[in-house]
């Protein structure tokens, strides 16, 4: 890969003299040299401040000038021999101010979580764990009312606010982080407990109300099954086991969640990695073991192309030494593992409904809500969705399916509904017709409002997104035209005035598709968009002559009108 040089660098900014003698002192026991404890530091989203931890100490810094912003020293309030040691640092905002979510190993085995904000320079919230916290992450920063549905599990929809905690033994954790308790007074000295649960828990909020009476925080613990006898075992999906491992010597490395996809994903020691979809939640996915290869997962990168021509998005992995393996040498050992389809949630809801075939559309609750949960309906659908009847929720899924290709499911559809076994349900041929005449009518109109900068004379090519929603919108009107084709092929005896009106339609169809095939043509040659007739368009375009046409669709107008007098 060839090295490209900065275009500027500035001069070395100092660190505050007490940031940096905090820093050189920073341990985790009084008999501990501080040359020995690792370092770990990170940008903040804001670009104005980095934080620095080592050992039991935290700075934020303001990265122009170098001036300490905000300190701390845990377990300083102890006074206790060992001091904590900070093991992981995230960025969590919310109501507008920034905090750091601090990860502690407290003492043989123990851990904390601490909340800390950096305005005020303090820690406001603490959470006691049996085990070393290894990594944390961020999921929502939102209360209850305002959490994504089709993101978050119905228990998960009880918290306000979301984060993830991986701990020695691997045990993995969602945890409330109670941002409605304005009251909160927890801290080092008095942290939280947790009220831990399973998947199989129900009634969650009663469970939320008398867990706060105890003063207690709820923690979902996503995989409880994995530690059997003193031993972690990985697993595949399936049940399947891959591997089992003494638990002492396991622990959660790097954690990533992924909005998109509502999906957590998270890195072990051992080398391998898994994908917890939050919606149901349930384990989608585990990485094969490589025995070749067993350095810890340090870091995630999500990627999701604009381009893309196969709609994938991507997983980058990287392994390497943890910041605590002194002597080796991170920057050279940490590589870039895999690029990975993580395009599952959609692919697996859009494999149900063409699985299950006509009878998805007769039964839609469950295919329905899989769709609901992998994020294919839209935003308005998603705040009605408990509303929505059985109809409503049979037209979203054939919109899913007609936006993502899957228009073989519709005709096979049309095929199964024209032999009228359905009809007690409403999945007729008119139903689908009805749908398809519906989604003509939007999607021509978005394509016309998408091509109007085309015709202003402005010269203004379409952006990069406009242009992909303008072959997604084209591909749509090829693939509806079949579908009016197919129902004008299975409709049976009608009416002559049933067959006229399924006919115009399917001349309606087929005009504005190849209109539109038209535009795009226009466009791939450079004859659009237009540019004004006294303007010297940019090289390989080409001005519309639009006074000349217009002339001459005058006078044709004219010698046409003069016909029919």
């Amino acid at each position: 890969m060839k090295d490209i040089p900065a275009n500027f660098t500035s001069a070395l900014v100092p660190f505050a003299a007490a940031s940096l003698d905090c820093l050189e002192n920073g341990r985790s026991s009084a008999n501990e040299d501080p040359s020995q404890s690792c370092i770990l530091s990170g940008v903040m989203k804001s670009g104005r401040l980095a934080w620095i931890a080592r050992g039991d100490a935290l700075e934020v810094i303001n990265i122009a000038t170098g001036a300490r912003k905000a300190a701390w020293k845990f377990g300083a309030l102890l006074q206790e021999e060992r001091n904590p040691t900070i093991t992981c640092v995230a960025e969590y905002s919310y109501a507008n101010a920034p905090k750091l979510l601090i990860g502690l190993e407290t003492g043989a085995h123990a851990g904390m979580l601490c909340m800390f904000d950096v305005k005020t320079s303090k820690v406001v919230k603490a959470v006691d764990f049996m085990h070393k916290v290894t990594a944390v992450e961020p999921v929502t920063n939102v209360l209850a009312t305002e959490a994504p549905l089709q993101v978050l599990s119905e228990h998960l929809r009880c918290f306000c606010g979301v984060v993830a905690v991986g701990t020695q033994y691997g045990h993995l954790y969602l945890i409330d982080m109670c941002l409605d308790d304005a009251h909160d007074d927890s801290d080092e000295l008095l942290p939280h407990a947790l009220h831990v649960f399973t998947t199989k828990a129900r009634d969650v909020m009663r469970r939320r109300d008398d867990a706060l009476t105890r003063g207690e925080i709820l923690a979902l613990h996503l995989n409880n099954n994995a530690q059997v006898r003193g031993t972690f075992q990985y697993v595949q999906p399936d049940g399947e086991l891959l591997e089992s491992y003494i638990a002492e010597e396991v622990f959660v490395t790097s954690l990533k969640f992924v909005h998109p996809i509502g999906t957590l994903i998270v890195g072990f020691n051992f080398g391998c990695f898994q994908m917890w979809r939050l919606y149901e939640p349930v384990l989608d996915f585990s990485s094969k073991l490589d025995i070749d290869d067993v350095c810890p997962i340090t870091h995630f990168a999500y990627q999701e192309p604009e381009n893309d021509p196969r709609n994938f998005c991507y997983l980058w992995v990287a392994r390497g030494p943890l910041p605590s393996d002194a002597g080796q040498d991170i920057v050279s050992t940490v590589h870039h593992e895999v690029i990975f389809d993580v395009d599952m949630a959609p692919a697996k809801a859009l494999s149900q409904l063409v699985w299950r075939g006509p009878i998805g559309l007769v039964e839609p609750f469950e295919v329905f809500n899989s769709c609901l949960g992998a994020g294919l309906l839209p935003k308005n659908v998603e705040l009605a969705a408990s509303n929505l009847t059985a109809q409503a929720q049979r037209e979203n899924l054939l919109s899913v399916a007609l936006n993502h290709g899957a228009a073989g499911f519709i005709t096979s559809c049309v095929s199964q509904f024209a032999e009228g076994e359905f009809v007690h349900a409403g999945c007729t041929l008119r139903f689908i017709l009805d749908w398809a005449w519906g989604k003509v009518a939007q999607v021509k109109d978005s394509l016309d409002k998408l091509c109007v900068p085309l015709y202003d004379c402005s010269g203004m090519p379409l952006e990069q997104q406009g242009l992909q929603l303008f072959h997604q919108h084209q591909l749509q009107l090829t693939n509806l035209q079949t579908i009016v084709q197919v129902l004008m092929t299975n409709s049976g005896p009608s009416t002559s005035q049933g067959l006229g009106d399924l006919d115009m339609k399917f001349r309606v169809v087929t005009l504005i598709n190849q209109f539109y095939q038209a535009v795009s043509w226009c466009l791939s040659n450079n004859l659009l968009p237009e540019f004004d007739e006294a303007e010297s368009p940019p090289s390989g375009q080409y001005c519309y002559p639009a006074s000349v046409l217009s002339h001459e669709y005058q006078t044709r107008r004219q010698q046409i009108s003069r016909l029919h007098r």
